[in-house]
């Protein structure tokens, strides 16, 4: 892999090099020693930087018309922000809006279509495309699965060094739970890292069926094992997911089986290993504190009815009490209540999260976008459905684990419709370009790259935080480039 990409290197120093070895070096990026707004910025700067260069050696005076997309983005902030100071809340600071953490914002979510054109313009070829991949998935999988041997790997959902690794998954007397066990290796997010092997596992697989050999092989077996030691739904199920889609996509375009044989070993593996997956006990364990929530929540009706008499319940002073008497016992994350958004200055809308027998109130995403939304509620101004409450905001209060959702809070309906436009712009401009040709001819490529996309949408909204993820949306722009004809005259 390494004398592959020097190859690559020393055939000349172009600037189409340069951004094949900047979409290699992506998931360093990724690593919680780097992970920060500095390496953001470095991106940021570099695909900016290729897009100029690619920009102004073009041409085409056609090319202009794109600018009206960053322009029309421009003009939607200048509303945006003047929105934005039109805001109040119960919290003293409002949420600290920033209007230079809001355009960075606006010009991270604009890279991805930047870095699209780039890659246009630098006519990746099939080998080139399939380089990148190989490398971001055997660099990620080997992090995760030699930290997870040696112990030295982050939890995925308890952000410390785990306890036991992949070995002690067969340990039926083990006390370990899904937090001791599941395993991010050496990286900051487990959700962007999930998708990243998950966008790019369909490629691994084509690898395999297309040039059957060792290294190919140990791609694909590093990525499975991988997923399943990260132990998120989206990784352990997206592996089944992805399976079925390239099997039935591959049997209809070619009519032949035989070469889908390769991939039984693995099949079986996942098969075995699924099990035995920490996952698992992650599901019967949220049940257990659902459970425990609303039994909790019926004695605590119990308690408020009996001590009613003779005391006002309906005062600020027995509210606070009341919740602080019994938001642990409601299993409200202490972050939320009294950090995030503090009960002190919203007392009825905790008080009512608290008695109330929704099942939900101690789930994390419920309470992130309940909120927002109470903030939302509190401001009532009927121009935030539009433009939103902002990015800054919405962070400082708590991020909303589902895209689309996230950022219709953060930039309203206009903003979410011009930042994902151009997404599904190219999605249907490839069915039409297919419905016009009435479906002959597919390239096989092209149909995962759109099935892919179209699944990551999916998972973007289940999952959350990887449409706001550079690292992410480089690979997604990788994947939509695809499906954009490379003769496009811009």
């Amino acid at each position: 892999m390494i004398k592959k990409i020097k190859d690559f290197m020393k055939k000349n120093c172009t600037i189409k090099n340069f951004l094949i070895l900047f979409l290699i070096v992506q998931p360093i990026f990724e690593l919680k020693y780097f992970y920060n707004s500095f390496s953001t910025l470095i991106r940021v700067f570099f695909i900016i930087t290729f897009f100029m260069y690619y920009f102004i050696s073009n041409k085409n005076k056609k090319k202009y018309f794109l600018l009206f997309y960053p322009i029309l983005l421009i003009i939607y902030f200048v509303f945006h922000h003047l929105n934005a100071l039109n805001f109040s809340s119960l919290v003293p600071g409002n949420f600290n809006y920033s209007i230079l953490n809001e355009i960075l914002y606006f010009v991270k979510m604009l890279c991805p279509f930047l870095l699209i054109y780039s890659l246009l313009k630098a006519n990746l070829s099939k080998k080139e495309i399939f380089l990148i991949i190989k490398s971001a998935v055997l660099f990620i999988s080997l992090v995760i699965i030699i930290s997870n041997i040696f112990l030295c790997s982050y939890g995925t959902y308890s952000d410390v060094r785990i306890k036991a690794n992949f070995f002690e998954w067969f340990n039926t007397k083990s006390s370990f739970t899904y937090k001791d066990l599941s395993s991010k290796g050496l990286f900051e997010s487990a959700n962007q890292i999930s998708a990243i092997l998950l966008i790019c596992l369909p490629f691994v697989i084509i690898l395999n069926l297309q040039n059957k050999n060792k290294v190919n092989f140990f791609v694909l077996l590093c990525n499975i094992i991988a997923m399943l030691f990260l132990g998120t739904k989206v990784a352990v199920f997206g592996i089944i997911i992805v399976f079925l889609f390239i099997f039935f996509t591959y049997i209809i375009l070619t009519k032949h089986i035989k070469p889908l044989f390769i991939l039984l070993p693995f099949a079986i593996l996942y098969i075995c290993l699924l099990p035995f997956n920490p996952t698992f006990s992650r599901f019967s364990e949220n049940e257990l504190v659902i459970e425990a929530s609303l039994d909790i929540s019926d004695n605590q009706n119990i308690t408020q009815n009996t001590s009613s008499v003779g005391e006002n319940t309906d005062s600020k002073e027995y509210k606070i009490n009341y919740i602080k008497s019994n938001y642990k016992n409601a299993n409200i994350n202490e972050n939320f209540i009294l950090n995030r958004y503090p009960y002190q200055y919203d007392v009825d809308f905790w008080y009512n999260i608290i008695t109330s027998n929704n099942p939900q109130k101690s789930d994390y995403r419920f309470l992130e976008q309940a909120m927002v939304e109470r903030v939302i509620e509190i401001n009532n101004n009927p121009y935030d459905i539009l433009f939103g409450i902002t990015y800054s905001r919405v962070q400082n209060i708590f991020n909303i684990e589902k895209d689309f959702i996230m950022q219709f809070y953060s930039i309203g309906i206009i903003g979410t419709i011009l930042v994902f436009l151009p997404y599904f712009a190219f999605l249907i401009y490839w069915i039409l370009k297919n419905l016009f040709n009435k479906f002959k001819n597919i390239n096989f490529i092209e149909l995962i790259c759109f099935i892919t996309t179209c699944m990551m949408f999916f998972v973007a909204y289940y999952s959350g935080n990887l449409l706001n993820s550079l690292g992410f949306c480089i690979y997604l722009s990788l994947m939509i480039h695809v499906l954009i004809p490379k003769n496009l005259n811009f």
